[in-house]
């Protein structure tokens, strides 16, 4: 366009046909007048434009001159030529209707958030970029283009899938293809961190599937990618057309010698007391909480809270101003249909006594009360969908599932009755069981009510600790693990069958488990623990709260393997919440906090806060929600009442194992530190390894390189120990026989002839040394048979003593035929 002319520009654009009848011109005059007027008001709003334009200001005259159509020439032919290339390019771009912008939110003196939306993957429902530092997230949401679904009673169809590519640190990976092709437990964990963050803000019952993919552009291991990637998803969420009741703000606080620094740096998050993430709405409820601590006591909890839900609703008030200001954002109409007055009725009023029967009836477990429910609610959905058959049945589940809420919070408001029969603050029933298998190192079991956990233990060298990704490593600032927590959630758990379509998509859900199991007892471990630690935890009946019984039978299996805990067994429970909202606002009137939920508790009520700690104070806690946040008194009488039962619990267990086993160390491994000279270190290791491989094979044993001259030894118990020993020193007991003397000349015995040279020993018993060809004469051999050497011959050799690395003798033949044979030599094979 640069090259066409001003006069030629009217034939270049594109016109409207305006052959027109004469009765019609009669007709548009006055259009006609309204149109010069807007004419002129737009070259006059040009005047001061002209030499800068920006799109924003562009974007304001496009209504104006597309109402104009085909008389726009009439602007943009006195358009400079600048002006007319920008506005070309702006008026046929594809996405100019769509709003752009960005906005900083300083977070601390020395961190600004950057939030850019519009300008990346517009094809989604919406798109966030956020920066801190040189770290980069995108944020889409894609989300169901339906007009109206009905509802849907198995929960909220949200996918939050985090990725992180070895890229946006600058590696390639290093397996087969090149390519990141699996998963990281870390991404796993950070995906479930954002899910548990936006899902509660989501209507009960949304049937529009809503994916939000979160992908690290660039990652400049400093700042925190975890609350980046949740405030970028507030925003992105915030202006999609979805229903949803953020936005919400997230910080990363720890504590340091009781100094609380805010959003960290990832050198400042080693070696904290506490590393809490969490995240708050505008007005100060709490969303979401995950927290590990070094055994921290309740007030210094609580002070660590109140300063993050502060700077957390900070964000969210400055998120709330930035979505609210971007425009252009066009929200769903959708709302939970109410069920006919006349079928609510008929299930209210009809079934509630039977709602009620089985909720009051104590002597049910949960594979009775599951079926009873299940039974009485298809049996309900069944008539009701014959007397209404315009009702939708995701309608009537959604009915049911409504009633019985209302009847156990009724029971529970009124009576302070669970369904089980136990008071708001009572434990289920526990046992406890160590020491199951005396083959192995540590076991232990762990039941309270119809949850059962089997924890094993297993100790290891050091090698096989868990060599971590880069990302894990940067992150933690170790590059291996010692102590490994593998939580396992089988089907006969529920004693059910299950596809392996559905055992994959568990394994997130068993990784995440696990991951709270392992933050939770991490801080007893000692640190000075010589053996790699690695526990398996095993579901075996689960009616709630598996997790935190993980924790339990893992803390037992521990003590039963003599290790030390460094503030003493560990133990967790896990909190429930039911609320009454007011009417017309999401304000709670009145709420009941129970104590050691159950799956059902879990399911129909509004919060399931897992507690872990010790009897001094707290190591890790996790709060999910399906209400859109608590304020803080509450989260502060859920810590409150998990401490009294944390101490219950404790006193159950010491009764089971109170302190370390010591009458176990012959089913122990042991470990043991050898020094070996270097010149002995080959008659140690073998040729190509082989004594290494026959220690461990035959012995258990296995052999470690700690520095120059001392191996680190590794046996399953102390009697392997003491044969592999045994072995090692037949191995190296023949180098001390004899004391040879650097320069002196000896009789060497061949042993062995190899192209490359032959093997000889200078004395009885002596493990054969190699001289090459290129010692065995002044002029280049290429084979021994050169020089007529046979099998047993004795020859003359001169010693220098051993290599310094390798440990090898270093002999020549070839420098006694410069220096002359007149040497006295020493022959040890007489």
């Amino acid at each position: 366009l640069s090259d066409v002319e001003d006069e030629n520009l009217q034939d270049e654009l594109p016109k409207k046909n305006t052959k027109k009848k004469k009765s019609d011109f009669d007709v548009d005059q006055e259009l006609i007048e309204i149109e010069n007027k807007k004419l002129h008001l737009i070259e006059s709003s040009l005047v001061n434009k002209t030499n800068d334009p920006d799109e924003q200001f562009l974007l304001s005259l496009l209504p104006d001159l597309k109402s104009l159509e085909g008389r726009n020439f009439m602007i943009l032919k006195n358009f400079p030529l600048v002006l007319k290339k920008r506005w070309f390019s702006f008026a046929s771009s594809p996405w100019n209707h769509i709003s752009k912008g960005s906005n900083e939110i300083r977070l601390t003196q020395s961190q600004t958030l950057y939030l850019e939306y519009g300008s990346l993957a517009r094809f989604n429902d919406s798109s966030c970029l956020g920066n801190i530092g040189n770290s980069s997230v995108l944020v889409t949401i894609q989300s169901d283009r339906s007009e109206m679904k009905p509802p849907i009673a198995e929960g909220t169809q949200l996918m939050v899938s985090y990725k992180q590519k070895s890229g946006s640190y600058g590696k390639i990976p290093l397996n087969f293809l090149r390519r990141d092709v699996k998963e990281s437990d870390n991404t796993i964990l950070t995906g479930r961190a954002i899910d548990r963050c936006l899902r509660p803000l989501f209507p009960k019952y949304y049937p529009f599937e809503t994916q939000v993919d979160c992908s690290v552009l660039a990652d400049d291991a400093v700042h925190d990618l975890v609350t980046l990637s949740i405030n970028t998803a507030s925003l992105a969420l915030a202006r999609s057309s979805n229903i949803w009741k953020g936005p919400i703000g997230a910080v990363r606080v720890i504590l340091i010698e009781n100094d609380v620094v805010l959003n960290p740096l990832s050198h400042q998050r080693r070696g904290n007391s506490a590393n809490i993430i969490l995240a708050a709405r505008p007005d100060g409820r709490i969303v979401m909480v995950e927290s590990s601590s070094n055994n921290i006591s309740l007030t210094q909890f609580k002070k660590v809270f109140r300063l993050a839900s502060y700077h957390a609703s900070k964000i969210a008030c400055a998120i709330e101003n930035i979505a609210n200001k971007s425009g252009n954002v066009i929200k769903r109409t959708w709302t939970l249909p109410p069920l006919p007055s006349s079928a609510g009725s008929v299930l209210f009023k009809d079934h509630r006594e039977q709602v009620n029967d089985i909720l009051s009836d104590y002597q049910l477990d949960k594979v009775a009360r599951d079926k009873s429910i299940f039974s009485l609610r298809d049996s309900i959905i069944s008539n009701l969908a014959t007397s209404f058959p315009d009702l939708h049945e995701s309608a009537l589940r959604i009915g049911f599932q409504k009633l019985l809420r209302a009847q156990l919070s009724r029971n529970i408001f009124l009576n302070g009755i669970r369904c089980d029969g136990r008071h708001l603050d009572d434990i289920r029933f526990i046992e406890c069981k160590a020491g199951l298998f005396d083959p192995l190192h540590g076991s232990a079991i762990f039941t309270r009510g119809q949850t059962q956990v089997l924890a094993t233990l297993a100790f290891d060298s050091p090698q096989a600790s868990l060599k971590l990704d880069p990302i894990t490593s940067q992150i933690s600032g170790d590059v291996s693990k010692r102590f490994m927590l593998h939580y396992e959630f089988p089907a006969l758990a529920l004693g059910e069958h299950k596809s392996s379509s559905d055992i994959l998509k568990g394994r997130r859900r068993e990784i995440g488990h696990g991951a709270l199991a392992e933050r939770s007892i991490k801080p007893s471990i000692p640190k000075d623990h010589p053996f790699t630690i690695q526990i398996s935890a095993e579901v075996l009946e689960s009616s709630g709260s598996s997790s935190m019984a993980t924790v339990c039978a893992s803390s037992l299996a521990l003590l039963d393997a003599g290790v030390e805990l460094v503030h003493g067994p560990v133990a967790g429970v896990a909190m429930g919440l039911l609320t009454v909202p007011s009417k017309g606002s999401e304000e709670i009137d009145d709420y009941r906090i129970l104590t050691d939920i159950l799956g059902f508790e879990d399911f129909n009520g509004d919060m399931d806060c897992k507690i872990a700690g010790t009897s001094n104070g707290f190591t890790a806690v996790q709060l999910d929600l399906k209400i859109p946040g608590i304020p803080l008194n509450i989260l502060f009488d859920t810590l409150d009442k998990a401490q009294s039962a944390l101490k219950s619990i404790l006193d159950k267990m010491n009764e089971c194992i109170s302190q370390p086993r010591v009458d176990n160390q012959h089913r122990l491994p042991v470990t043991e530190n050898l020094e070996v000279p270097p010149s002995k270190r080959s008659a140690l290791i073998g040729p190509g390894g082989l004594h290494l491989k026959k220690l461990e094979n035959e012995y258990g044993l296995r052999v470690t390189a700690v520095d120059e001259k001392t191996f680190s030894l590794f046996a399953s118990n102390p009697e392997n120990l003491k044969e592999a020993k045994e072995f090692i020193e037949e191995l190296i007991k023949h180098e001390d026989k004899v004391q040879l003397v650097f320069g002196a000349v000896y009789v060497a015995r061949i042993e062995e002839i190899r192209d490359y040279g032959v093997l000889v020993t200078l004395y009885p018993g002596m493990r054969p040394t190699l001289l090459h060809n290129s010692q065995l004469d002044t002029r280049k051999i290429t084979h021994p048979s050169a020089l007529k050497l046979e099998v047993g011959q004795d020859i003359k050799v001169k010693y220098f003593g051993r290599d310094p690395a390798s440990g090898e003798m270093r002999i020549s033949r070839k420098v006694l035929s410069t220096t002359g044979g007149n040497m006295r030599e020493t022959n040890f094979h007489r």
